[in-house]
């Protein structure tokens, strides 16, 4: 995989550690504590010449799934620790490429250097366990690998401990979810029955609704056939009640309560006469407004004889108008 030269490989990982920002001289000194410092000193330094600030390379923060899922597919192609290498040490343009491609490139590298990182770790520390290991008696040595397989076996164990009672803590919770989930559609069930009811008391409602709808449409009809039957109007029209104002030349506003087949009529009279807005308001809510509209007709001259014009000159060989004569028309403003 490497090269069994201590040298070559620090200078490696610290070339790596520099280029992709993965830490200064003080992590190396803290994952090789065991090396002599100025062997690190001469490494960073190495890497200091070697990379310059411009080559280095930053990670990218986050990507997106599909850019994940092409940095694992060209990760799982590379065949060797060499060619990995001759990649990690090569150039990167980042203006000659797009940023989807700008971002899977740094990502990928990282991940990259993070590998060879932590097999030169192994490399660079394992030589110096062994070299210890060869000072002792044979009979240590056996012991200490023995000591290590032990630890191993025991690592095991706690590992399939572990994975059982992660497995026996799904199973629990799988079942608490089951029940739940089970309680769950029995309130469905029982919201769906209540709302089932609200909706069939809501649709008797309606009906209620439309049917007194329905009887109210029938009694505007009849009202409204009523007001077109001449003789009812002629009957109506010749009610004591307002015909009373009407011969009393009454002047003011009046009100009338179920006349003219109405709930209710508003209006003023001058001299007997309807003038003004009149509000006619059905037994339904519904309302109809007139407004009784004056229209010039003629006038009385000054000398007593009638004139029919109606604008200027009325009256101009008759001593002037005295006063001028008016016709009132009703007239709906609203539907």
């Amino acid at each position: 995989m490497f090269k069994d030269r201590r040298k070559e490989n620090l200078n490696l990982y610290a070339c790596l550690l520099r280029k992709y920002y993965i830490g200064e001289e003080d992590y190396m000194y803290v994952i090789f504590s065991n090396l002599v410092r100025t062997e690190l000193n001469d490494a960073w330094n190495h890497a200091l010449e070697k990379i310059k600030h411009e080559e280095r390379i930053k990670n990218i923060s986050s990507i997106t799934l599909g850019a994940f899922s092409t940095v694992m597919k060209r990760y799982d192609s590379f065949e060797n620790y060499d060619q990995i290498i001759r990649y990690l040490l090569s150039n990167f343009k980042p203006s000659e490429l797009k940023l989807f491609d700008e971002n899977v490139e740094r990502r990928l590298r990282y991940l990259l250097a993070i590998n060879v990182l932590k097999a030169l770790e192994e490399n660079i520390n394992f030589p110096l366990l062994d070299s210890g290991i060869e000072k002792k008696s044979k009979k240590d040595g056996l012991n200490f690998h023995e000591t290590l397989k032990k630890k191993a076996s025991v690592f095991k164990k706690f590992k399939r401990a572990w994975i059982s009672l992660f497995f026996i803590l799904v199973s629990i919770l799988g079942y608490f979810i089951f029940n739940n989930i089970n309680k769950l559609e029995s309130l469905n069930a029982k919201l769906i029955e209540k709302s089932e009811l609200q909706k069939n008391n809501l649709e008797q409602k309606i009906d209620s609704i439309n049917k007194e709808r329905s009887l109210l449409n029938d009694e505007n009809f009849r009202l409204n056939n009523l007001l077109q039957n001449e003789d009812y109007l002629n009957q109506v029209l010749n009610e004591t009640k307002y015909k009373k104002f009407k011969q009393n030349g009454f002047s003011g506003d009046i009100y009338f309560q179920g006349i003219f087949g109405y709930e209710s009529i508003k209006g003023s009279l001058v001299n007997g006469e309807e003038r003004g807005v009149w509000v006619y308001e059905k037994y339904n809510g519904e309302k109809e407004v007139y407004r009784w509209i004056a229209s010039r007709v003629g006038a009385i001259c000054r000398d007593g004889n009638r004139s029919y014009a109606t604008g200027r000159g009325a009256c101009s060989h008759h001593g002037g108008v005295d006063y001028w004569l008016n016709e009132y028309q009703r007239v709906k403003v609203n539907d």
